[in-house]
């Protein structure tokens, strides 16, 4: 077992994670679940928005199954889709009227939301909400020509998902940085991409140490070797520290996506999470998401449709987590609220495995406070004592390589022997 890190002197100065930057990274792994009306509709965007009777579950949602899915195969946060595309709300909204009080289900007074939540605190479970505010189909509609309303109507949900139920980790902002039309993204002319800041000053105001990726602010999409964030495959090798393209996105072609760079030194010490004065560099957890329905990519749930066996779920772990990114493999539920049998059966068989090869640490390093990261590494600054196991420094993509330094930094493998 190997990790990468760049040994740092003390006169090295680079942009360091927050503390809920690095507990992201420390969880490794994330369960997306896909719940909307296109789990009634087969449909991947609810745009067009169908009307709010299509969500209508054929039994009670079951969110704690949800949780024990997700404990399963070892993911330690679970991602609900709280508003998709078509703007359907996933909890009692006072600020729409598309969502659950509209649906028959339950007569109009469901709030999966706060079931999700409960079910992840009993379990220790980290909760997350995907929020997509530029596409909103049913709000966009509404308010066509009114970007003011729109933006504000956004804004409040935001808001009631951030308070009303107890402290939120993380935030995934479908489309972030995006203007509207971008993809086919539905919202009201001058809206988006302006609102982002504004946005983000509300999640910073409201829920102070809710993480805002992937995308967002704290975070991005890392693509793998075909450009392709969504396919379970983290780039290699992969740097924590990225550049700024505009005023809100990660990429220069797609602002979610991060376009990182090999860190420079600064010439003065800077605060945690922020921008490089030489390189208007930041650090930004990657993350590389996929889907179980495939092949197909599809990310809501469909009859009959074929499904990733534990073996290949196993190979995107590995092509995933084992490159320093996180891996969020989609798992959703189907008609009754409750997740299939059959992804059940693969993902337990692939928790079993993770655990038996990884659930004793084969060694434990001696660490002290938080240095620079790359590939497949937590950031510390590693202390090597004279008690210490014995490492041997390899350089380079390939454990293979030899010892070398660059300037103040060595880029080191740490190979465990």
């Amino acid at each position: 077992m190997w990790l990468q890190l760049i040994a740092t002197s003390s006169a090295l100065a680079l942009p360091l994670p927050t503390p809920e930057q690095l507990a992201f990274h420390e969880q490794g792994s994330t369960q997306f679940t896909h719940f909307s009306v296109c789990t009634f509709a087969g449909c991947e965007q609810n745009s067009p928005a169908l009307p709010a009777s299509t969500f209508n579950p054929t039994s009670r949602v079951d969110t704690d199954q949800w949780v024990r899915v997700a404990k399963l195969w070892g993911a330690k946060q679970i991602c609900i889709t709280a508003h998709h595309s078509g703007g359907f709300a996933l909890w009692q909204t006072n600020f729409t009227n598309y969502g659950l009080k509209e649906s028959p289900y339950l007569n109009g007074t469901a709030d999966i939301v706060r079931d999700f939540v409960a079910s992840c605190r009993a379990a220790g479970v980290s909760p997350c909400f995907y929020i997509i505010p530029g596409w909103n189909a049913w709000e966009n509609t509404r308010f066509a020509t009114n970007s003011t309303l729109y933006v504000q109507a956004e804004l409040n949900m935001i808001r009631e998902l951030l308070t009303n139920y107890g402290h939120i980790d993380r935030i995934w902002f479908d489309f972030y940085g995006m203007a509207c039309g971008q993809y086919g993204a539905q919202c009201p002319k001058g809206s988006f991409p302006e609102a982002w800041q504004t946005i983000n000053q509300l999640v910073a105001s409201v829920s102070p140490g809710t993480t805002l990726s992937m995308p967002g602010t704290d975070g991005c999409l890392l693509a793998g070797a075909d450009g392709n964030p969504e396919i379970g495959s983290g780039a290699y090798p992969s740097w924590y520290y990225n550049k700024r393209f505009g005023t809100y996105g990660w990429g220069s072609r797609n602002p979610i996506v991060c376009e990182p760079t090999e860190p420079v030194p600064a010439t003065q010490t800077l605060s945690p999470h922020v921008s490089h004065p030489k390189a208007d560099m930041y650090w930004a957890t990657h993350e590389a998401d996929h889907t179980i329905l495939n092949p197909g990519d599809h990310w809501f749930w469909r009859s009959d449709h074929p499904h990733l066996p534990a073996s290949a779920l196993w190979q995107h772990w590995l092509d995933t987590v084992g490159r320093g990114s996180s891996y969020i493999l989609n798992v959703p539920p189907d008609t009754s609220g409750k997740i299939p049998d059959s992804f059940v059966q693969e993902l337990s068989l692939l928790g079993a495995a993770l655990n038996a090869s990884f659930s004793t640490p084969v060694v434990s390093a001696g660490v002290s406070g938080v240095g620079v990261v790359g590939v497949g590494a937590m950031a510390a600054d590693v202390a090597f004592g004279a008690n210490d196991p014995p490492v041997t420094l390899l350089c380079g993509e390939d454990p293979g390589g030899q010892s070398t330094t660059r300037g103040a930094s060595a880029l080191v493998h740490l190979v465990w022997q």
